[in-house]
């Protein structure tokens, strides 16, 4: 669908080496059997993805801010542990077992307001369902932040054993908060660390 929109990359050579690159990471993942697509993007956008079926898009504009192949690498093996470490079938999963008790919460709050006709009741159920929304958010940015520090920890692993420099992810991550810094403007550098689900923080970059 992506390539029928005009959103791929479709350059062989390029595409020839990023599937390479991820093969490579792959065989030296914690399951070397998975079967990994790497694909470019036409954005400018610095990013990267990974979703089910081992598929991994790059974004062009993270190849243009990479100073060398290894940070690539470096990206790459955090977006491979994801797909290693299943994160997308365990936030689904997590999502459908945190959500039914608070909408079920939520439902009650507004059976009671319907009971009673008084303002206070009613706005307990707006309180209500305003907090059971926020719950929601709320454990769904923390449960990501977990997926994102655990795939920094494996992803160091993968690079190490591929050969690659380990180093390269804190490299690439003091360049990712460089472009935050310069570009004070924007809505999303305006966004608190907290809220986001890729902080490039002090604290990240000295873990890594």
């Amino acid at each position: 669908q992506l390539r029928n929109y005009g959103y791929t990359l479709d350059d062989p050579q390029l595409g020839e080496w990023l599937q390479s690159l991820g093969e490579r990471l792959g065989a030296a993942s914690d399951k070397p059997d998975q079967q990994f697509t790497l694909f470019l993007l036409r954005e400018r956008q610095i990013n990267a993805f990974a979703t089910l079926g081992g598929y991994v898009a790059v974004n062009a504009g993270l190849i243009l801010a990479a100073d060398r192949e290894d940070e690539v690498a470096a990206v790459l093996s955090h977006e491979i542990a994801h797909v290693t470490q299943s994160h997308v079938l365990r936030a689904v999963e997590r999502a459908q077992k945190d959500s039914i008790p608070i909408l079920l919460a939520m439902l009650g709050a507004i059976a009671v307001s319907q009971a009673s006709h008084s303002s206070s009741a009613q706005n307990g159920a707006m309180a209500a369902m305003i907090s059971a929304q926020g719950l929601m958010a709320q454990r769904q940015i923390d449960y990501t932040r977990g997926n994102e520090a655990e795939a920094d920890r494996i992803g160091i692993r993968t690079l190490a054993r591929s050969g690659y420099d380990p180093k390269a992810m804190a490299d690439f991550f003091e360049k990712l908060q460089l472009v935050v810094r310069t570009n004070q403007g924007g809505e999303r550098e305006r966004t608190p660390d907290y809220l986001q689900t890729h902080p490039v923080t002090t604290m990240r970059i000295s873990e890594a």
